[in-house]
């Protein structure tokens, strides 16, 4: 017998933090689109957040991303292959931001099924003394006040189809204690009590919640922490992952493919650890 996929409703993501060529945000857009789903793409700024204030660092970056000109860039490299995705931008720890960007996307596709809050502000080896007030307010702004605000905008959309998923990216960092990544670690750690804490809420109406923690990736932010941490010897750091290899930003989209997709149905509130098998 041949199932018709067309009777199937055509699911929509919407994915915080795209704009950076290699990152993870932009990698989920890429490989959901190609499962077929509509994506809408966000980030604060059109071009991204560069996730550092070094500027050899940066200009290494900019050099590495080519012509890439963020969520344009991603939008222009979905359509070539033929999937459906809209850019926006906005500031997922304002709420009136959040909002209107989930409103947006259900005005364009008609719904919004899946969330990925994937924007993240991080920190990079940083003592306690000289961690400012306002990069510890910005980092849980954005990584837990960002997850609330977007994700209680999305549910009114899902709970009106009794379908949906959220996906919140938290880190191995918030089961792991590493020196100058306090308020990090901190604030992931307080997204993993979300995420299960939503699961429970949103459960009964067929929304599933669950969180991606992943390890050592090779995003942008990934190679500036793994370059701070091991100079040039590069290959000291994968020697201590089990399976002797850094992430890839894809690693972590094929997991939040199996998330969105329909297999996932009875798993709900659960942490995926994307590692390789720890160390670090």
């Amino acid at each position: 017998m041949t199932i018709d996929s067309s009777s199937k409703p055509r699911r929509v993501a919407l994915i915080t933090g795209c704009g950076l060529r290699d990152g993870i945000g932009a990698a989920t857009a890429r490989t959901l689109a190609r499962a077929g789903i509509a994506v809408v793409v966000t980030d604060l700024t059109r071009s991204g957040v560069v996730p550092s204030t070094d500027e050899k660092l940066v200009a290494q970056l900019k050099a590495e991303h080519g012509s890439w000109r963020g969520i344009d860039s991603l939008v222009e490299e979905i359509s070539d292959f033929g999937g459906e995705a809209l850019a926006l931008t906005g500031d997922v720890s304002s709420e009136a931001d959040a909002q209107r960007m989930v409103a947006d996307a259900y005005e364009q596709f008609g719904s919004v099924d899946i969330l990925v809050n994937n924007a993240a502000a991080s920190q990079t080896f940083l003592d306690i003394e000289d961690f400012t007030l306002e990069q510890w307010e910005r980092i849980f702004a954005v990584n837990v006040r960002g997850a609330f605000l977007m994700s209680r905008a999305a549910v009114k959309y899902m709970r009106q189809r009794a379908w949906g998923r959220i996906v919140n990216i938290t880190s191995v960092s918030a089961d792991e204690g590493h020196a100058g990544f306090a308020a990090f670690t901190a604030a992931k750690s307080a997204l993993t009590g979300f995420t299960r804490a939503l699961a429970a809420d949103v459960g009964p109406q067929g929304i599933t919640v669950m969180a991606v923690a992943p390890g050592l990736m090779m995003t942008s932010r990934g190679k500036l922490a793994t370059r701070r941490m091991y100079q040039d010897d590069l290959d000291a750091g994968a020697r201590r992952i089990a399976v002797r290899r850094y992430g890839e930003p894809e690693d972590i989209a094929a997991v939040i493919r199996f998330i969105a997709s329909e297999d996932s149905s009875y798993v709900s509130g659960e942490i995926f650890r994307v590692s390789g098998g720890g160390g670090l």
